[in-house]
């Protein structure tokens, strides 16, 4: 806010793979206008809603067998671009003659009159593609994440502990979007560097199962409480919008420190014999050298 001339304000995720062919994303299913597919017709329960299309096209693909004539309900004969006689003007019709056959058959295409000429147009509908095969309209995800804010972060932790008990949070909303880009249901998430626990609070209800690793003195008193919160159905975060009710159930162990023990001994020695004896088994049990 105190920029003199323009505040950068982006952040940035990098995307690792292993094998990128291997690599599988979720798609975005609000990828489309739903306001679009406004009008209806008698195939609406199978195909839904659709919207009309333009069925011809210019460019530089030009192709003289889509360039033919469709003979229009009051007998006049149209071709691409409005015309009403053959002209190479680089305008074609998208589909082929006996597609557009078809079309017209099954309710596909439709001649729609605008003042005293006909067009002709397509009809996309939203549950099936133009072979009138059922599908499920998305498309992938854009690069540009928007309506997340990482300051959420902070009053989500707030509502959670009653005060900032962590640092750098980060928005369960931005990791909601993030787990659902790269796994599905029942998939396993792994968070190398947990924190505040923000990454298995949403895996968790997302249904995901998690692993998290943290080394920090915060584990007892924020991570693990986070998710037993979770368990118990706490409506923080993104729990409303995925209707979260509570349960699951996760593992905490901790690892044992390697050669703690032998810390424990060296602080606690008394005299310079104690020390040279823990020394010795050092170098036995431990294979450590001096």
């Amino acid at each position: 806010s105190d920029t003199t001339s323009m505040a950068i304000v982006t952040e940035y995720i990098l995307v690792y793979a292993k094998n990128n062919a291997e690599v599988t994303f979720s798609k975005n299913p609000d990828s489309y206008d739903k306001k679009r597919y406004r009008y209806t017709d008698e195939y609406v329960d199978r195909r839904g809603p659709f919207y009309y299309d333009t069925l011809d096209r210019g460019g530089l693909q030009y192709s003289d067998s889509l360039n033919y004539g469709v003979t229009a309900p009051d007998g006049s004969v149209l071709y691409p671009h409005g015309r009403h006689e053959y002209v190479n003007d680089g305008w074609i019709w998208k589909w082929s003659k006996d597609k557009v056959k078809w079309g017209l058959e099954n309710g596909f295409c439709q001649f729609i009159k605008t003042g005293d000429k006909y067009k002709l147009k397509y009809k996309v509908y939203l549950n099936v593609n133009n072979k009138d095969e059922i599908i499920k309209r998305n498309a992938p995800w854009k690069n540009i994440i928007e309506g997340i804010m990482n300051t959420n972060a902070t009053s989500e932790i707030n509502k959670l502990f009653g005060n900032k008990a962590f640092d750098t949070p980060k928005p369960e909303a931005l990791l909601k979007f993030i787990i659902n880009l790269g796994t599905f249901e029942e998939d396993r998430v792994m968070d190398f560097f947990m924190g505040s626990s923000t990454t298995q609070a949403v895996a968790m209800k997302m249904d995901r199962h998690f692993i998290g690793v943290d080394q920090m003195d915060y584990v007892d008193t924020i991570s693990v409480p986070r998710l037993q919160m979770v368990i118990n159905g706490e409506q923080g975060g993104i729990s409303k919008d995925v209707n979260w009710k509570g349960g699951g159930s996760f593992i905490y162990a901790k690892l044992m420190p390697k050669n703690q023990n032998f810390v424990k001994e060296i602080q606690e020695a008394e005299n310079i014999e104690t020390l040279f004896k823990i020394f010795y088994r050092m170098k036995q049990e431990a294979d450590i050298d001096f």
